[in-house]
């Protein structure tokens, strides 16, 4: 047999609803700290990016696919970091989407 539903305005764990408006306070700070978490480690690859960029200037080989020629190491090693971003982007995008589908 199926329980009885919860009375309005209470969640079935017997909290009012009102009281669930906001997360407790510590929830509030660690996610503050994780989005500051992130936002330094993305700091830190960006900067070791652009290291990586700067120390390579030289010119080198590119085959890919059908295309063959040369080009700028910092060039190749710039498109690789951006589309490298993209992809994270749509991948995230696409998790996204599909978990709001699901609710």
């Amino acid at each position: 047999m199926l329980a009885d539903p919860p009375p309005a305005g209470r969640h079935e764990t017997g909290i009012d609803t009102a009281q669930r408006t906001q997360p407790p306070a510590g929830d509030r700070v660690r996610r503050s700290h994780a989005g500051l978490l992130g936002f330094m480690a993305g700091a830190v690859v960006a900067i070791a990016v652009a290291l990586l960029i700067v120390q390579n200037t030289h010119e080198t080989e590119i085959e890919w696919l059908f295309v063959n020629g040369d080009a700028a190491t910092w060039l190749v090693l710039l498109i690789t970091f951006l589309a490298g971003a993209l992809a994270a982007m749509l991948l995230q995008f696409g998790a996204r989407y599909s978990a709001r589908r699901r609710r």
